[in-house]
């Protein structure tokens, strides 16, 4: 028989003071102080291109586990945990839209997030 002794124990765990925590805070304040707009079109195509390979990435991973988790185990969530992930499965699977399209050989170029709005008649 399994031993249960500390099941329905408060946990308290906490992050603060955590120098894994303080590290990462300062490491993301870092990149932040770097992040900045594209200087010129080749920068912007470039990070276009990444945006692309990151969502071809999030297809892949984060569909792909959610969509699993949705199909083997849906039987045994609830129908708000369902629409949740099924809400955050159609969010992850949009990031990559037209990030990537069909550049090969006389491909067209790939539209991106940086290159402003996907509505028709917005100019970039």
């Amino acid at each position: 028989m399994a031993d249960i002794r500390g099941v329905g124990k408060p946990i308290t765990y906490s992050d603060e003071g955590s120098p894994i925590e303080d590290f990462m805070r300062n490491l993301r304040r870092e990149w932040e102080a770097r992040r900045r707009e594209p200087r010129d079109q080749a920068e912007r195509e470039l990070l276009g291109r990444w945006l692309g390979y990151r969502g071809r990435e999030e297809l892949e991973c984060i569909v792909g586990s959610a969509t699993y988790a949705y199909t083997h185990f849906a039987g045994e969530m609830d129908s708000e945990w369902r629409r949740i992930l099924a809400d955050h499965i159609g969010t992850e699977a949009g990031h990559g839209w037209g990030l990537h399209s069909a550049r090969g050989p006389g491909g067209p170029e790939p539209r991106s997030h940086a290159a402003g709005p996907r509505v028709p008649g917005a100019s970039t």
